[in-house]
């Protein structure tokens, strides 16, 4: 990166764009224009967005952090809301820290720190999982907010839908702080690597 060049503001799936394939991080930046959606993606993020309202209706009392145009605004909305009502479950709560932006699905105060937890619409937890939840630690804990409990939420494949909107049972909450903890040091490293590669 020259003198002249300013460091690339990377959001959380840009950088794991990066990790499963540089290539697709550096066309995604420089020519977004190549990006195709297949029919397949589209039903996948459509179940991923149902299954993750779902998981947010089991913490009542919950607050959307919205303002997705305007993500200043967000993480605005973020910090107020954990400074002003610390209690209160929020949705997409939105962090900022070097230049790389993310939005936790759920976040919970506990007695010890803050609960974070990413819902996804698989049926176990994958390794790339561990690295969404890696990148979206790092950039939580260096804003400020330490993270007591860290677990991604997946879909009971033994689930029996019993009517009435009643979802009880259908996310599984498995703990990964551990396993995060063993490679959250490279997330930095991955940062600087895809700005070196994108400059």
């Amino acid at each position: 990166m020259t003198q002249k060049q300013k460091p690339y503001f990377l959001s959380k799936s840009k950088l794991l764009s990066g990790i499963q394939c540089p290539k697709r991080l550096f066309l995604e930046i420089h020519h977004p224009e190549l990006l195709e959606v297949s029919e397949a993606a589209e039903r996948l993020f459509k179940i991923g967005h149902d299954v993750g309202d779902i998981a947010c209706r089991m913490f009542k009392g919950g607050k959307l952090i919205k303002s997705q145009d305007n993500l200043a605004e967000a993480i605005e909305q973020t910090h107020l809301m954990l400074k002003d009502s610390p209690k209160t479950p929020l949705f997409e709560a939105t962090f900022t820290h070097a230049g790389i932006l993310i939005r936790a699905d759920i976040l919970k105060k506990t007695r010890k720190g803050y609960r974070l937890i990413e819902i996804k619409s698989a049926t176990s937890v994958k390794d790339y999982h561990l690295d969404d939840a890696a990148i979206q630690t790092w950039v939580i804990e260096n804003s400020g907010y330490p993270l007591d409990r860290i677990e991604i939420g997946y879909i009971n494949n033994q689930f029996i839908y019993p009517g009435n909107e009643d979802y009880d049972g259908l996310i599984v909450y498995e703990d990964v702080k551990n396993a995060v903890g063993e490679i959250i040091s490279n997330v930095p490293v991955w940062i600087k690597e895809f700005r070196t590669m994108l400059g």
